[in-house]
């Protein structure tokens, strides 16, 4: 398919024309799949679901998003406990988690003031308008559900910056307290075949129920999808979100493919293929199976992010809440992801349309198909600066429209991408950007903007160790990760291609 498509107009989007031929014909062939009476079974008892869960989440409010603060996580408690397993059920239902203090509150209000000084220092608004006048600033092509006010838009003040490389960043990417939120969250997922998600455990589990007799054979053959406890870091952006803003709203929608959730077969359309069969298995789809979603490619596009993100987030740089411009979500997993990818598959949407869902866009979700969804849609509760905001990859989720605030609703996004062959490749990528005088990320269009900027700009010299190992300058993962069994092989094997990935021409 050419990467240069005509395109034509819908009543919800534009789509290639090659896309709608194979949107089609991938259309065709799910619903042959699916039993004769697909609407009055499948399709009803997910939109029942979908309604039960809403209708809790209206009730609850912000209530319906788990909490919990670091240093429970730091305590490394049992996964017996209690609380912690009422924990995991609560996030594995919702897919989203407010972190308590993750950063001490003087130290984010520090970097907050750095960061203001690294976009003022180095003239960030008129560098940026200057790549922006030479077409090198494309996001809104990518957020085509934007709830902004197009080119007047343009005239306002930015909320959100494209600064990747300051000091400030690089020092809270590399804290330890991140690494902790972050190893926590990756081991919510199944991450290897030995690893039983649904009976709550890490890797052990199966291997308590057969005893101590598990073979040297068996830990032979288990295969590593990821290691939970190894990140690369996946570099993104700031937002500075000013009180009154009316341009940085974002409609609701799903970001990590699009059209690819349906027609890539590689790994998107095996990641959900326990919806697209036959009556009563598809509450079987495991959102947190890591296995394909390793495997699943996007189509390249600037803004799409080509690694795997377990988790996407953000870390309050000031206080905020409802009401502030900040994040609001869809808390409930399983029943939102069934209902969207099978929604398209219902007969009142054409043939050659999955929902108003493009290529190299995120997904949106819209009130036309919808609408039960956004039944459920919640602001986040209150935060204060170093708490931290996650949310799975599938999880629906926006933007308030307006900031009608008192202060600044500031953030930095740093998500969760733990190591695995796809994310080494991306990260070798993203090294030589970082290493090339503070180059845009791979994934992020390719303006330069901090290429020249001098003042509070970091480089290789700024990374701790952790730093190092996580910016793909060290491959020491073995000395690192003394929580889990260093002598699987598997694990070994998974780190020994990773290492290859990241020093191609070694």
């Amino acid at each position: 398919m050419s990467d240069q498509q005509t395109t034509v107009a819908t009543n919800s989007s534009t789509v290639a024309v090659d896309d709608k031929t194979l949107i089609a014909e991938t259309k065709a062939e799910l619903k042959a799949h699916l039993p004769l009476d697909f609407e009055e079974t499948v399709w009803k008892d997910v939109l029942e679901r979908v309604q039960v869960r809403a209708k809790e989440i209206q009730s609850l409010g912000s209530a319906a998003i788990p909490q919990v603060h670091i240093s429970k996580l730091q305590q490394n408690p049992s996964h017996d406990d209690p609380e912690m397993l009422l924990l995991r059920e609560e996030i594995h239902r919702a897919g989203v988690v407010v972190i308590r203090g993750v950063f001490d509150q003087a130290q984010v209000e520090q970097w907050n003031q750095d960061l203001q000084e690294y976009i003022h220092k180095n003239d960030y608004i008129q560098v940026a308008a200057a790549a922006r006048n030479n077409g090198q600033d494309n996001i809104e092509q990518y957020f085509s559900s934007s709830t902004g006010n197009g080119d007047d838009d343009a005239q306002k003040p930015p909320q959100m910056y494209d600064v990747y490389w300051s000091k400030a960043q690089v020092q809270a990417r590399q804290h330890p307290n991140l690494k902790v939120a972050r190893d926590y969250l990756n081991q919510l997922w199944r991450y290897n075949n030995m690893h039983d998600n649904n009976n709550n455990n890490n890797n052990n589990n199966a291997s308590e129920q057969e005893n101590d007799a598990e073979t040297t054979e068996q830990k032979k053959e288990t295969e590593w999808f990821f290691d939970p406890t190894q990140q690369i870091e996946y570099c993104d952006r700031v937002r500075m979100r000013q009180p009154g803003d009316d341009t940085l709203g974002l409609a609701p929608h799903l970001d990590a493919g699009s059209i690819e959730r349906w027609v890539e077969r590689q790994g998107y359309q095996k990641v959900y293929q326990r919806l697209f069969v036959r009556q009563g298995q598809q509450q079987q789809h495991d959102p947190w199976d890591g296995e394909h979603r390793v495997k699943a490619r996007e189509f390249p596009a600037p803004n799409v992010c080509t690694a795997f993100r377990t988790w996407q987030g953000w870390t309050a740089l000031t206080r905020q809440g409802p009401g502030d411009g900040t994040l609001q979500v869809v808390p409930m997993l399983p029943e939102a992801i069934a209902y969207i990818m099978l929604r398209p598959l219902l007969s009142d949407v054409p043939d050659d349309d999955l929902c108003g869902a493009r290529r190299a866009a995120s997904l949106p979700i819209l009130p036309t198909w919808h609408a039960p969804l956004l039944d459920g849609l919640v602001s986040i509760p209150t935060v204060e600066p170093g708490d931290a905001v996650w949310w799975h990859p599938d999880v629906v989720h926006a933007v308030e429209s307006e900031h009608s605030g008192d202060g600044y609703s500031n953030v930095l996004y740093m998500g969760a991408a733990p190591l695995c062959d796809k994310n080494a490749r991306y990260l070798q990528r993203q090294r030589e950007h970082f290493q090339q005088h503070g180059k845009t990320p791979p994934d992020f269009c390719q303006g330069g903007i901090e290429v020249g900027f001098t003042t509070q700009k970091a480089t290789p010299d700024d990374l701790s160790d952790l730093g190092r190992l996580q910016m793909g300058f060290s491959t020491a993962w073995s000395t690192s990760s003394a929580a889990m069994d260093e002598k699987d092989e598997g694990r070994c094997q998974l780190w020994e291609k990773a290492s290859r990935l990241l020093f191609l021409d070694a």
